[in-house]
């Protein structure tokens, strides 16, 4: 028996497109502001299956006056409720120290948790760890709902 692919599936099983990603801390954005024309806030992703592959890149001019704990917003699908994904932290020019950061995608979200690792000790990425310039990479995949 020959089984044939219906190309019409290969296109709703495997989707490309970008995304705009956004910054909270302690959950609001209150003031928050990104760069808009020379250096873009912009994400892009491939969803193949339940897999979803992205990347994204944030680039602030003011990090504007909440407080608390640094999330990455709106990735384009919710993860997964079984599990979580830990992710790359490729790059995060302007923060405040030099350390190893930590990204994870928890379950049943669209946001990413970023923590930093700071004499062994892992701790939450806040605002006060952020400057108005900061600039954020982060790649990686998860299984979607």
């Amino acid at each position: 028996m020959t089984q044939v692919m219906d190309p019409n599936a290969y296109r709703v099983l495997n989707q490309r497109s970008n995304f705009t990603p956004a910054v909270t801390f302690g959950g609001n954005a209150v003031g928050v502001t990104y760069n808009t024309t020379t250096d873009p806030t912009v994400g892009h992703y491939i969803l193949i299956g339940d897999m979803c592959f992205f990347d994204l890149k944030i680039v602030l001019t003011n990090n504007g006056s909440s407080t608390g704990a640094l999330k990455v917003t709106n990735l384009p699908f919710t993860a997964n409720s079984a599990t979580s994904a830990s992710i790359a932290v490729n790059n995060l020019n302007g923060a405040v120290t030099d350390t190893h950061y930590q990204a994870i995608i928890e379950a049943s979200t669209t946001s990413i948790s970023l923590s930093q690792v700071i004499s062994g000790t892992l701790t939450n990425l806040l605002d006060t760890d952020t400057l108005n310039n900061t600039n954020l990479w982060i790649s990686g995949s998860y299984q979607i709902q």
